[in-house]
Parts: C-alpha cells; sequence; structure tokens
C-alpha cells in the first residue's frame, strides 16, 4: 500500500503561488509522488519537485528566486543599452518619387 505524508512541492511557479503543502503518496515509480486529492497529479524528484521539510523547500524556492533576479538583472541591462534613434529623412527627387 502506497504510503501517504505531508510534502512541500515547489514547481516551477513557485515565485507566483509560494510553497504548497500537500497530502501525497507515493507511487511505483522511482522518487515519484500522486497528490491524494488530485489524482492526475504527480510529482518528480525529492528535492526538486517536492520535499519532505519545509525548510528543504525554502532552499529550493530561494534558487529558483535568485534566478528570477538574475534573469530581470540581465534584462535590465539589455534595456538600459537599447536606443531608438530617429533614422534622417530621406528625400527622393526623380520620377519614381510619389
Amino acid at each position: 500500500m502506497p504510503e501517504q505524508f505531508i510534502a512541500y512541492i515547489t514547481e516551477r511557479n513557485v515565485l507566483a503561488k509560494g510553497i504548497q503543502k500537500r497530502l501525497i503518496e507515493t507511487t511505483y515509480a522511482d522518487n515519484t509522488v500522486r497528490d491524494v486529492n488530485k489524482t492526475s497529479k504527480t510529482y518528480s524528484g525529492e528535492g526538486r519537485e517536492w520535499h519532505r521539510t519545509y525548510e528543504s523547500a525554502c532552499k529550493r524556492a530561494e534558487v529558483f528566486r535568485l534566478r528570477r533576479i538574475e534573469a530581470i538583472e540581465e534584462e535590465l541591462e539589455r534595456l538600459r543599452v537599447l536606443r531608438f534613434e530617429p533614422q534622417q529623412r530621406v528625400v527622393r527627387v526623380g520620377r519614381d518619387c510619389a
């Protein structure tokens, strides 16, 4: 019979939804668990998507937070150097002018 226990979930959307506490049970697949209340929802990788302790989940969420800050800083730097210059107006002379 599958073991049921409380786990802390840190999926990719952890920065939007936060760390979620769920009742899960083990499955036959290696290191994969299933949400008891959402039978089709599974989480793989203890220490990645699910954790037995809140402290472990916090460490993983912190990794996501730091990666997101780094990505935002890179985007901000790209935007800081981006410039929009007005183009010089080209005046055409001749029969092909409208």
